[in-house]
């Protein structure tokens, strides 16, 4: 039998891309997530991640705005898979290809994730900053600036929290400190002195608190992907 090629492989395939296969393809993507229900829908995750590849190399306005837009609405039901493939988008595509703009955004999109109380889009932005080679000569939002300057991170033996990080969340911007149970998403290897540590893989890893406040973390490490 030939081998099945999703059609979000093939338009991500150099000169693969055809506006009439992306519209029937977006569409099918878009019905199973009405049908199904938002969280739902493994079709809709493939359109999350063809969106956050493709528009690194081929941006277009109007697929951003919608990739920004569903993101959102699907993070507001508790379904955050959207919203971390926009901030791969951010991190992993500002530094292939800066983009004012973007890096507005990427700003804007980072310190309201962490209004919401979570961490992950700061530790894509914390990791931008640390491998971008022009990251020094960025402007920083000053609400935003704190969260990822250095600081001695809190050690387990399976991956470290970055101190400060949590303390913003908690003292400067009034989030609750993360409760038991809370899964907060790493790069694989951990978070050093220094910044983040990329795996050669690629993937990336979660940590469950093991008790309340900012420096009690311990758990397993669960796969998360690009």
């Amino acid at each position: 039998l030939p081998a099945f090629h999703h059609p979000s492989h093939s338009l991500l395939k150099e000169n693969g891309f055809t506006q009439l296969q992306y519209t029937k393809y977006h569409s099918r993507c878009l019905k199973e997530r009405k049908k199904l229900g938002i969280g739902h829908s493994q079709e809709m995750n493939t359109l999350f991640r063809f969106w956050s590849f493709f528009l690194r190399e081929n941006f277009n306005k109007k697929m951003y705005a919608e990739f920004r837009n569903c993101a959102w609405e699907d993070a507001a039901s508790g379904y955050r898979y959207g919203l971390e493939c926009l901030f791969r988008f951010y991190s992993y595509g500002l530094e292939r290809k800066f983009r004012p703009d973007l890096y507005r955004d990427f700003q804007t999109e980072t310190m309201r994730d962490c209004d919401s109380g979570q961490l992950y889009g700061l530790e894509k932005f914390w990791a931008f900053m640390k491998y971008y080679s022009n990251a020094e000569e960025l402007d920083v939002d000053p609400k935003l600036k704190p969260s990822w300057s250095l600081s001695t991170p809190l050690r387990t033996s399976k991956c470290c929290i970055h101190q400060r990080s949590l303390h913003w969340l908690v003292r400067d911007h009034g989030t609750p400190a993360p409760a038991q149970g809370m899964v907060l998403r790493y790069p694989a290897g951990g978070i050093g002195a220094g910044g983040p540590v990329r795996g050669t893989t690629g993937v990336r890893s979660a940590v469950r608190v093991g008790g309340t406040g900012a420096g009690v973390a311990a758990g397993t490490i669960v796969g998360d992907g690009l």
